[in-house]
């Protein structure tokens, strides 16, 4: 996992440097899904709030479900189980509506 997390990070930086949000902000939700199955939980949503940032202008609902969803999981690794619930129903009200 950390081989991917590498790979993901050397991504985001490079997407960043060459100003291509969309792929930074796909690189940075991978990342955050690497950081997950590491139980970097806090990192996650550091990458996250960073995707959510880049991604303002690009209109992708998945994104922004995967967003969410993954916020969700790591609030719930942080046990703050009100903030993780607050997350995944925006998730799925996401998914429901596209």
């Amino acid at each position: 996992h950390q081989l991917a997390a590498s790979t993901h990070e050397l991504a985001v930086k490079v997407a960043n440097n060459v100003r291509i949000a969309w792929l930074e902000g796909k690189a940075r939700i991978l990342l955050a899904w690497d950081y997950y199955l590491l139980n970097k939980f806090v990192e996650m949503l550091t990458v996250l709030d960073g995707a959510t940032e880049v991604l303002k202008d690009h209109d992708d609902s998945t994104w922004q479900a995967e967003i969410w969803d993954f916020k969700g999981l790591a609030l719930l690794g942080l046990e703050r189980l009100d903030a993780a619930e607050e997350a995944t129903q925006k998730a799925h009200q996401l998914a429901i509506e596209h």
